[in-house]
């Protein structure tokens, strides 16, 4: 089990606070530039030239500031994804399941108040505060057999 800021797969708690999270569209997306595989040896070998080598290039050594910042936040990006993802993935399923838990309880009180309406001579009394229970859950079959018995009918020509 990890820390907070250095989490293991699996764990419940991240903090990334120390990363300046950006928020973009998938517009803007489709517009940045994007690295390719084996980019980490261009930059290591960028930020460890000799400060002569770097000046015999041309090159600023504000970039290099510059290019170590942004290396060193997309490291500590890759050690937080991981447990992220494997979060979110566990969330989702969570939500999935607690979701099983709500539909069966919903269905089993539906049946439930379905079978004591009609048991009972006042249906209706029993029915009616739970109409939009019974609604949403017989509401799909209750439209789908209106369809079903509406293509039965012969059909009128204008």
């Amino acid at each position: 089990m990890g820390t907070p800021k250095y989490p293991e797969v699996g764990d419940l708690f991240i903090d990334a606070s120390d990363i300046k999270v950006t928020d973009i569209t998938p517009e803007q997306i489709q517009k940045l530039t994007k690295l390719r595989d084996g980019f980490e040896a261009a930059v290591k070998n960028l930020l460890g030239l000799k400060p002569e080598d770097a000046d015999r290039a041309g090159l600023n050594e504000k970039d290099k500031e510059r290019l170590a910042a942004a290396f060193a936040r997309d490291q500590r990006i890759g050690e937080l994804l991981p447990a992220s993802q494997k979060l979110t993935e566990l969330l989702h399923e969570t939500r999935q399941t607690t979701r099983h838990e709500i539909a069966t309880i919903l269905a089993e009180n539906a049946a439930q108040a379905k079978r004591r309406a009609d048991r009972v001579q006042n249906g209706a009394e029993v029915l009616g505060p739970v109409a939009p229970l019974m609604d949403y859950q017989y509401g799909p079959a209750n439209k789908a057999a209106a369809t079903k018995e509406k293509a039965k009918e012969p059909k009128q020509e204008v």
